[in-house]
Parts: structure tokens; sequence; C-alpha cells
């Protein structure tokens, strides 16, 4: 009877070692996973802040580019002008993605 309450402790002490084992193991995984989602937020919100970023200065530069052809031409001629040039631009992109990308 000793020998087999002395195999249940031992197993009992076994599983404990297992569960504490396992249980660290889980921890650092969270840790991970955590410290991954905190770098992938940061990243995304700078990229956020590039896109907006981009997207002012490209506003400005058509705007620039606006005002000169304006001087040229009427300001009705100047935004039909850049308005279909930047639509020929976006469909031309949409078509060079959709492309490459399916």
């Amino acid at each position: 009877m000793t020998v087999l309450r002395e195999l249940a402790d031992i197993a009992h002490d076994a599983a404990s070692v297992c569960g504490v084992m396992m249980q660290r193991r889980v921890q650092q995984q969270a840790e991970e996973l955590r410290t991954g989602a905190v770098r992938l937020v940061f990243r995304l919100a700078l990229l956020k802040l590039g896109i907006l970023l981009i997207a002012a200065g490209v506003g400005f530069l058509l705007w620039g580019l606006y005002m000169l052809v304006a001087d040229a031409l009427s300001p009705a001629a100047s935004a039909l002008i850049l308005g279909a040039a930047i639509l020929l631009a976006g469909i031309a992109l949409s078509w060079i993605i959709k492309r490459t990308v399916t």
C-alpha cells in the first residue's frame, strides 16, 4: 500500500510541475502577444499619420497646379483639366493594382 501511495504522490508532483511549466509558457506567450499587439497598433498609427501627411502634400501640390493653370486659363477650365487628369490617374492606378493583385 505504501508503494501505491508513493506512486500517487509522485504522479501528483509530476502533474503539478507540468501544470506550472504550462502556466509559465502560456504567460510568456500572452506577454509576447501583448507586445506584438502594441507594436502593431503603434505602426498602424504611424502609417495612418504618414498617409495623412502624404494626402495633405498631394492636396497642396494639386492646389498649386490648379492655381498655375487657372492663371493661364479660366478657373473652370483649370478645374476641368485637373479633374480629368486626376480621374485618369486614379483609373490607371486602380487598373494596375487590379492586374498585379489578382
